[in-house]
């Protein structure tokens, strides 16, 4: 009988050791999980352990602020001897999995059989005398694959067209070792195409016409080892004059920039609707009509001073336009009450962050603003820990929050506003 699969995690400042047996193991933060743990970072159903045997799978349940293992966020994936599992971002809660059978996962040599590598000149069914010499193949090929690997992840960090032109002009140039290469979009205002990035020589002039239109009309890739006598560009001028022997054109960036187009406009609509969100909640009272706009304004641009980065700054811009959303569950009778409020309808509107954080998290957030549902919820906790709805203090407040508190107070001193809290 092999040992027990565990998690251990350290929670509430004690370390826990939970056995992993042979039904699902659910996580996360409501009563009804097999592990429960209260934590703002968890979702309420986070994650679960599916046992197939030996081995143990963990999935993602759809969580706001993901599942991470050895540092990955992951959907699901089968979990290995050793493996250190974080729930939630920052200051979730990280697991460490011991497997009952370390070996469970490993491949029996014996079953692999080996797999033969031909060399181009010894194949049956290529003409030889079309292949390079294996020893001629491998470095260039290699640098080729490398270069392109590692082009492929810098498209994926490519955060505008512009941003993505200049990549690809780089690459290629530095790839293929081109007199030219230039990036062009089309610009539909003048019906023609627009140099956006260019690298190597400037005295070959504007690029071909003849080329580019075949490639953007047809929509198709071009190559030619000998431009000036290939019949496809035949009444090419700018070929003849600037002396072009070869040519090679593709779409397939083409692919990447219209991902980045639908990128920004899945980022456009999201901003609408949280827009909209923000000024239905300003619709219910005109005293504090914008609120919310001004404090996302101010918080983004602290966040700006403060150092971070336009992602994380874009993430507490929309924390700040949400932070009162969950006022849209306070009755009218309080949130317009235009006289100071009474204790039992001050601890009503008290309620607004936790509302705030069960309808945001109903919403499901691009990874960048995973964060923004705590971030928005948890503006009114305090470094004493003497705030709500969740008691939290120093930095178990997230710096977000920290940023949105400062701006709604600022905000709350500089305009006038419907209600008044009332003194101790």
């Amino acid at each position: 009988m092999g040992k027990e699969s565990l998690l251990t995690f350290k929670y509430l400042g004690e370390e826990h050791k939970r056995s992993i047996g042979p039904g699902p193991l659910k996580i996360g933060r409501y009563d009804d999980n097999d592990i429960v743990i209260d934590n703002p970072y968890i979702s309420r159903y986070h994650a679960e352990i599916i046992t197939e045997g030996s081995r143990h799978l963990i999935r993602d349940l759809g969580s706001t602020s993901g599942t991470f293992a050895n540092g990955e966020r992951i959907a699901q994936r089968r979990l290995k001897d050793g493996d250190r599992v974080r729930l939630g971002r920052e200051r979730g809660i990280e697991l460490q999995f011991n497997s009952g059978d370390p070996n469970g996962d490993s491949v029996n040599s014996a079953n692999l059989k080996p797999i033969r590598i031909i060399a181009p000149q010894n194949t049956m069914f290529l003409n030889p005398a079309m292949q390079p010499l294996s020893a001629d193949l491998a470095d260039d090929t290699i640098e080729r694959l490398r270069s392109l690997y590692e082009f492929n992840s810098e498209l994926m960090t490519a955060q505008s067209s512009e941003d993505l032109s200049d990549k690809l002009a780089t690459f290629l140039n530095r790839t293929i070792n081109a007199d030219r290469c230039v990036v062009l979009h089309w610009n539909s205002h003048r019906n023609e195409m627009d140099v956006m990035a260019s690298r190597g020589t400037t005295t070959l002039g504007t690029p071909s016409r003849g080329i580019t239109d075949l490639t953007y009309n047809d929509n198709v890739a071009v190559l030619s080892l000998d431009a000036s006598t290939d019949s496809r560009f035949a009444n090419g001028s700018s070929i003849k004059f600037g002396s072009i022997r070869s040519v090679a054109v593709a779409r397939q960036a083409g692919l990447a920039m219209e991902n980045l187009f639908l990128l920004d406009e899945q980022r456009r609509s999201l901003e609408s609707f949280i827009r909209t969100l923000a000024a239905s909640l300003d619709a219910r009272d005109d005293t504090t009509a914008g609120h919310s706009e001004r404090v996302g304004v101010i918080a983004s641009g602290v966040a700006r001073q403060l150092g971070l980065n336009e992602a994380d700054a874009r993430a507490v811009y929309y924390a700040g336009l949400l932070h009162d959303y969950g006022k849209i569950g306070v009755r009218d009778d309080v949130l317009l009450k235009p006289a100071k409020l009474t204790a039992e309808e001050y601890e009503h509107i008290k309620q607004h962050p936790q509302h705030t954080y069960r309808l945001l998290s109903k919403m499901r957030f691009p990874e960048d603003l995973a964060d923004v549902p705590l971030v928005a919820a948890s503006h009114h906790e305090r470094w004493d820990g003497s705030g709500y709805p969740r008691g939290l203090k120093g930095e178990q407040i997230p710096l977000g929050s920290r940023i949105v508190a400062i701006a709604d107070a600022y905000d709350a001193i500089t305009e006038e506003r419907g209600y008044n809290e009332p003194t101790s």
